[in-house]
């Protein structure tokens, strides 16, 4: 199983849907924020996508998205510190604006780290940056 990750979009739709074009074979997509344009409009994505907030969003739009699941289809939001179910895997993140947490210095390194996602058994803090992680089945 492949799952794909994409960041910092800022509104580039056109280049999110060529990608998930380009590899129907991944299930789902990960995005670590900054996923709206500058009118604050979200994409209607062709593949699953769970995203976290990021510093450059519409925090309306995102205040009124249910966890893990949204108000468009395909695009599942991962709210601050809750874990959803993506397909076998469980989701977690930490986005912008997380000043309250006691160990933000922790949290910062993680969240870089991980694009800001723990993807479950797919999570491989010594792999080199990559688009695609390949899994066994999650259990």
């Amino acid at each position: 199983m492949f799952f794909g990750a994409v960041g910092d979009l800022h509104g580039d739709f056109d280049a999110l849907d060529r990608v998930m074009a380009r590899h129907p074979d991944v299930e789902f997509w990960v995005c670590p924020g900054d996923l709206a344009d500058e009118d604050g409009t979200y994409p209607t994505p062709r593949a699953p996508l769970y995203w976290i907030k990021g510093n450059n969003e519409d925090f309306d739009f995102v205040a009124a998205q249910p966890a893990g699941r949204g108000t468009l289809p395909n695009l599942h939001f991962i709210p601050n510190g809750i874990s959803v179910q993506a397909r076998g895997f469980t989701l977690a993140g930490l986005g912008a604006r997380v000043r309250s947490l006691p160990c933000r210095r922790r949290v910062r390194r993680i969240n870089a780290h991980s694009l800001g996602l723990l993807c479950g058994p797919a999570y491989k803090p010594q792999l080199p940056s990559t688009t695609f992680c390949k899994t066994t089945s999650p259990g």
